[in-house]
This record gives structure tokens, sequence and C-alpha cells, in this order.
């Protein structure tokens, strides 16, 4: 079975680009609230090895970067899984923070002879989000420049819809969330016929993001409900689980406690089965979130009390410390 996951920054470099400390926190935080989803490049009939490679590349990343720089030690036999396999790499490198290689990769790819158009929308996509936060550095223009070019032109073949959508969610990156609500929507009306489950899963979990950071809750949650019957369809467990997540976060954004409750609860139990995620410590929050919201201040106490604290989920350090706090008052004075 093939799962998606989500993304979490561990460690921040500094690389020679100078990005700075803050704007790598920013990237962290990003993530953390986006939930973005890997793909499945290349879709050919696997053998067990290459299943197993697969899995590892959508779940755990650490073990994908592992696997992926053996095999092309050992020089893969085509280009198509030469290239399958850099794409991997590109993306454990960035899923695990380690930018300063994944510059160094680029940088090989880039400059190759007849480099496949998927491969280099990915690179450009990756160069464009390492850049975040220098809105008028001219080679992130360049990128992004260069991105919108080869996306329209794979858009119009249909190849590889997983880079399209990588593309159009880049635009969550930039603030742009508008142009993303139009390019998803752009693919799945070019989809729409498609019979695989897992791309309509990803088209729809993707606009649910972004149609829950433009506030449009409704609409957000029409997508997640699609993501989630697709996800189950396809077998993609971590999807399901992302767009439990965040299908509950529009109703608490609702201000209909109860219901988000319920939906967090029945949650705990499957978010530790996400490799590389902060999805267990998130919900936590939520739940501690919600039961101060409703006066239920040993529930909140219970549930913020199993927030671990460490260096994936920090930036919401401050935020537990205040929730604990008025919890603590209350329960003081009761």
């Amino acid at each position: 079975m093939i799962a998606v996951s989500v993304l979490v920054i561990r460690s921040v470099l500094v690389m020679k680009y100078k990005v700075s400390q803050h704007k790598m926190t920013f990237i962290r935080r990003l993530k953390i609230l986006v939930l973005e989803i890997i793909p499945i490049i290349f879709f050919v009939t696997p053998s067990l090895a290459q299943a197993q490679l697969d899995e590892f590349c959508v779940n755990d990343y650490s073990n994908c970067l592992r696997l992926v720089e053996q095999k092309l030690a050992e020089q893969p036999k085509s280009k198509i899984e030469f290239y399958k396999l850099k794409m991997y790499q590109l993306d454990s490198l960035y899923y695990l923070g380690k930018y300063q290689q994944l510059d160094i990769e680029m940088g090989k790819l880039i400059n190759a002879s007849r480099l496949p158009k998927v491969v280099e929308l990915k690179i450009h996509i990756y160069s464009a989000k390492l850049k975040i936060g220098q809105k008028d550095d001219p080679e992130r223009k360049a990128h992004l420049a260069k991105a919108q070019l080869i996306f329209q032109a794979l858009l119009k073949t249909g190849d590889d819809p997983n880079t399209l959508i990588d593309y159009a969610n880049l635009h969550i990156y930039l603030g742009q969330y508008t142009e993303g609500i139009r390019l998803l929507k752009q693919l799945e009306r070019k989809f729409s016929d498609h019979k695989n489950a897992n791309i309509i899963a990803k088209v729809a979990i993707n606009l649910g993001n972004l149609y829950l950071l433009t506030g449009d809750l409704v609409k957000a949650q029409t997508q997640y409900l699609v993501a989630m019957e697709h996800s189950r369809k396809a077998g993609l467990i971590n999807v399901n689980i992302i767009a439990n997540y965040n299908y509950g976060r529009t109703f608490q954004k609702l201000e209909q406690n109860s219901k988000a409750i319920a939906i967090f609860l029945e949650l705990i139990p499957r978010a530790s089965e996400l490799v590389d995620s902060n999805i267990d410590e998130l919900t936590y929050y939520r739940l501690g979130q919600l039961y101060v919201a409703e006066k239920n201040w040993t529930l909140a106490k219970l549930y913020l009390e199993k927030v671990d604290i460490n260096d994936k989920f920090d930036s919401y350090e401050e935020r537990v410390d205040a929730l604990m706090a008025i919890i603590n008052k209350n329960l003081k004075g009761s």
C-alpha cells in the first residue's frame, strides 16, 4: 500500500544563499499548517523492492533517502529509474530540512542535457520555496517564471498530474491563495474523469487547504469530504488522516466545538501512525484549545499535557504555556 504523508521541517541549515533563521522558521510554521502531500511519480508496475521504496518515500523520509542513495550508488540501468530516484531524493532532502545538500543536488541536475520537464519543474518549485521571503530576488522570480511555463506545457499533455498539483500547492507558500485555487480548479476539471482516486484525493485536499486558509470553510469542508472518500478508495491512510484533521479544524473555526471535539477524539488513535509527522501533537493541542473554550479545565489540561514540545513543534510552546496558565488559574479558583 502506498500512503502519503505530511511535511515537517526538522532542522534549519545555513545555505549558501543565506536564508535567515526568521525565513526558515516561517517555512516550518507554514508546513505545520499546510500539511502538504508528496507526489508519487512515474507510475509503473513495481517489484516488491520497488514497492517498499515507494512506501518509504511517501511515509519515512529518512529511510527513503537511505535507500535512494544506495540505489543511486548502484548506478540505475535506465534514465527513467535514475530520475525517479532523483525526484525521491529531492523530496526527502527538502522534507528533512537538508537544504544545503538539496541545493547541491539540484545544481547537478539543472545543467543536465535533456532534463525531463517534470524534474525541471520540481527543481524550480523547490528553488522558489527555499527563497520564501525574498520577494524581489531575481533568481526567485526566474524560477517562478520558468515553473509557470513548464506547468502550462505539462497541463496540455496531462503528464504527471502529481507534480502539477505540487506546482499549484506552491502558491500557498507564495501567499497567492486565489491563484492556487484557480490552478487547482483547472486541474480538477482536467482530471475530472481520472479513474485514479489518488489524484482526485490530492487535488481535493489541496483545494481544501487553500479554502481553509482563505476562510471559505464550507467549500473547505466539501473538498475534505471528497479527499476522505477517495483516499479511502485509494488506500491512502495518511491523506485520510490529514483530511480528517483539517475537516475538524473547519468546525473549530466555525465554533462548532462539539463536532470538532468528536472528530479530533476519533483521530487520536490514528494520528500516531504518521511517520515524520506532528499530527498527534496538533490534535492534542486543538483538543486543549476546544476544552478551554468549553471551560472544561480538567480535560483541557489532560490533552495539553500530552503535547510534546520538540524541535518540530517548538513554535507552539508559547501558545501551550499561555493556555496552561489560564487552565491552572481556573483550576485553583474552582
